[in-house]
């Protein structure tokens, strides 16, 4: 009689024992999940502003004990609100996760790219050896940007004008980083779609580099790829800054094709 009791008394321990492992498991799913939506966008599942910033911050503190650079590009689509207003805002959310989806497929495991808000996409490289690596990944957004899109049956063609920055050329902490890129973004906009700019400014202590980048500028420039404007202002005082111009700029559509 003792030995039924303490086995049926053994077995409802082994039952509580089991829910309340359940029980664990499933607070823990919930907690990571949290933990997941609070550090990353909900429609496109990248990280969000707070874990960018964060990742960014981390960045620079692990590239100034190494004496290494980071880059940053700034991203903003042309023309995202005619495919809202043309084709709806479902169509619109099916796009940005469409163009979240290849632009992962062009960075390294260690890069981050980020949804920054609307239809403004961030992409951190934590090692860059220089700011022609910075440049090589701008070409490959635009190149793969171009391809089109297959959006509720419409084939739908994006561009994108992209603002860049470098620790340390363009400020030693995460927000100046980003306030450089944003503004080098907009100056993309100004001259029209798919664009890139950066701005560099002139240290006159090192003229001998300096007379090396006007050197690459004057061939860029000879070459088409891009334009040249003298910024004036106390934010960007002796800043020269360079928009490139891509060829896919003036790309005609083929049959069939929307062009955002």
């Amino acid at each position: 009689m003792d030995s039924t009791v303490a086995q049926r008394n053994l077995a409802l321990a082994c039952e509580a024992i089991a829910r309340a492992n359940a029980k664990i498991s499933r607070l823990e799913r919930e907690v990571a999940e949290l933990r997941h939506f609070a550090y990353h966008d909900e429609l496109t599942g990248l990280p969000n502003r707070s874990l960018l910033l964060d990742r960014l911050s981390r960045a620079i503190a692990q590239a100034a004990r190494q004496r290494k650079q980071v880059g940053l590009l700034l991203l903003d689509l042309d023309g995202f609100k005619a495919v809202n207003d043309r084709f709806g805002h479902a169509s619109g959310d099916q796009l940005l996760r469409q163009v979240a989806q290849r632009l992962l497929t062009l960075v390294r495991k260690a890069d981050t790219i980020s949804r920054y808000g609307g239809d403004e996409f961030v992409v951190l490289l934590p090692e860059v050896d220089a700011p022609a690596s910075v440049s090589e990944v701008t070409h490959k957004i635009h190149s793969r940007l171009k391809e089109r899109f297959e959006i509720d049956g419409h084939s739908v063609v994006v561009t994108a004008c992209i603002g860049t920055a470098t620790y340390p050329c363009d400020g030693a902490r995460a927000e100046d980083l980003l306030e450089r890129a944003d503004t080098a973004m907009y100056m993309a906009k100004a001259h029209g779609r798919n664009g890139a700019c950066s701005i560099v400014r002139v240290d006159a202590t090192s003229m001998a580099d300096v007379e090396v980048m006007i050197q690459q500028l004057e061939k860029s420039v000879g070459e088409g790829r891009v334009e040249l404007h003298f910024q004036h202002g106390p934010a960007l005082r002796g800043a020269l800054t360079t928009v490139a111009r891509t060829s896919e700029a003036a790309r005609v559509p083929a049959p069939g094709e929307e062009v955002a």
